[in-house]
């Protein structure tokens, strides 16, 4: 009976090979997962913001949503938390009679979230009729590298929609074909 076996030789040449695609792949790989993170936190804030809208419509209330660094006090900073509530005396803070109904913590140290509005408003308050109080405005998710970075625009309507790479160069832009400027 004649026993197959790999030679020494033969076993260092696919441990080669192996070594050689794991270093091709790993680069793209990277560049994958953190294209997927950027992906989960727009689709997070446009959920939230569709969420909010759709809660005024239905509740028949104003609802805001707004940066957080307490998790309760509206701030100009979106990147550490933001939440959304049911804004029962129309002043864009949670008192603690108001009802938040979600929260989000974007990946720390990943995206920096800023929000840049008309009337250079920190948050944005949907009414009963699921548009906005002139809270127009875009969100910027900015990236260190550029074929990371993203926009969320909010129409005076109410509606948001995300950026898109209309030219396919890698480079996402806004409305006007202008890439995002971070």
């Amino acid at each position: 009976m004649k026993i197959r076996a790999f030679t020494l030789l033969e076993m260092l040449f696919v441990v080669s090979i192996v070594a050689i695609v794991s270093l091709l792949i790993a680069p793209n790989f990277n560049n994958l997962r953190a294209k997927q993170r950027v992906t989960v936190e727009v689709n997070a804030l446009l959920g939230a913001l569709n969420y909010a809208r759709l809660l005024s419509i239905s509740k028949k209330r104003p609802v805001t949503i707004c940066g957080t660094l307490d998790g309760t006090h509206c701030s100009r900073s979106w990147s550490q938390e933001y939440i959304v509530f049911l804004d029962q005396n129309n002043d864009a803070q949670r008192d603690e009679f108001e009802t938040m109904v979600f929260s989000h913590r974007p990946k720390k140290d990943f995206l920096d979230i800023t929000w840049s509005a008309f009337g250079r408003k920190n948050y944005i308050r949907y009414l009963p009729t699921g548009i906005t109080a002139h809270h127009n405005g875009t969100f910027k998710l900015c990236h260190q590298k550029l074929s990371l970075i993203r926009a969320i625009s909010i129409a005076k309507s109410g509606r948001a929609r995300a950026s898109k790479d209309s030219d396919k160069d890698g480079i996402h832009e806004l409305g006007e074909g202008k890439p995002i400027d971070c």
